[in-house]
């Protein structure tokens, strides 16, 4: 569900969403913002188009995922997402790395 999607300052143009399990996903810097607060959104759903708002060096998308309130690595969640079978299973070599 999107959080927010608005001016942030130095972020320029945000959206936010809210996953479950505590997770948050941000996505700034945005030329145009395509969806508003409360808007359910899903896997391949247009957010917002890649842009060079607030403080930047040029036009870049600036990605974050948040756990609890906390900035984290997201290659964590990539190493798991790629192991996820056509079916949508997680395989088990993925809950051991």
């Amino acid at each position: 569900i999107v959080m927010s999607a608005r001016s942030e300052g130095s972020f320029g143009k945000v959206v936010r969403v809210q996953h479950e399990f505590g997770v948050t996903t941000v996505y700034a810097h945005l030329a145009r913002i395509t969806v508003k607060r409360g808007d359910y959104v899903s896997e391949n759903h247009i957010i917002g188009k890649m842009g060079n708002t607030g403080k930047t060096a040029g036009a870049h998308l600036h990605y974050e995922i948040r756990v609890d309130g906390k900035s984290t690595n997201p290659n964590h969640f990539m190493k798991i997402g790629r192991q996820i079978s056509v079916a949508g299973e997680l395989r088990q070599s993925a809950l051991a790395d």
